[in-house]
C-alpha cells in the first residue's frame, strides 16, 4: 500500500563520485542527492545489491531478497542507530537506478514482475472460486496481498506467508474471493 504522495529513493539523481557520498553522508545532504520516485500501491521496483535505497513514509511494502546478514546505513534521520558510512562508500552503487519495473503478462491474471540470478517473482491474482495448482519443483513463497482462501486445505488471508517446499505434491490454491500473491522462487532449481 502506499498513501498519496509516498515516495522511496532508488539510486542518486545523477551519478556521483566516492568522494561526493561520504561528505553527502556525514553532512545529512545526501537525502537531496538520493533520486526520489513516486509510489503507488502495486509498483514494482528490483532493487540490485549496492543500490543505495530508502523507504519514504506511508509506503507498506514486501521486500524480497537475497539472503544477507549485511546492511551498511548511511543516514538515519537523525535516529542514533549506528552508521556505517565508510564500507558502504566501498560498495554502493553510485549511478542512477532505472525506476519502477513494467509486469510482463504470463497468462490471465499472472505476470512477471522480477527475474533475477537470484530469484524470481510473479504476480498470481485468482478470481472468487478459482483454483490454482501450485506447481512443485521448487520450493516457493506465496505471500497473500490481497483476499482471502486456501492453500492446500490451510486457510489463508491477506499478510499471511506459506512455504511451500519442493516435495513434487502440488498445491492447490483457491479463492474464497478475489485473491492477489506474490509467488517468489529461486529460479532453476
Amino acid at each position: 500500500d502506499a498513501k498519496p504522495g509516498a515516495t522511496i529513493a532508488l539510486g542518486f539523481r545523477e551519478p556521483i563520485e566516492r568522494r561526493r557520498l561520504l561528505e553527502s553522508a556525514r553532512s545529512g545532504e545526501i537525502e537531496r542527492l538520493l533520486n526520489w520516485l513516486p509510489v503507488k500501491t502495486g509498483d514494482t521496483f528490483y532493487t540490485p545489491a549496492h543500490t543505495v535505497h530508502a523507504i519514504g513514509g506511508g509506503i507498506v511494502l514486501c521486500e524480497i531478497q537475497q539472503h544477507s546478514d549485511v546492511t551498511y546505513r548511511l543516514w538515519d534521520y537523525g535516529r542514533p542507530r549506528e552508521l556505517h558510512v565508510e564500507e558502504a562508500a566501498t560498495v554502493a552503487d553510485l549511478g542512477v537506478h532505472p525506476g519502477a519495473v513494467l509486469p510482463e503478462a504470463i497468462s490471465e491474471g499472472h505476470q512477471l514482475l522480477v527475474r533475477s540470478k537470484h530469484f524470481v517473482t510473479e504476480s498470481v491474482i485468482l478470481a472468487a472460486g478459482e483454483k490454482h495448482e501450485a506447481p512443485s519443483e521448487t520450493c516457493q513463497l506465496w505471500i497473500c496481498l490481497e483476499g482471502w482462501g486456501s492453500i492446500g486445505s490451510e486457510a489463508v488471508r491477506r499478510g499471511d506467508v506459506w512455504l511451500c517446499p519442493e516435495d513434487g505434491c502440488p498445491v492447490t490454491v483457491k479463492a474464497g474471493e478475489t485473491m492477489r500473491f506474490l509467488r517468489t522462487y529461486v529460479p532453476g532449481s
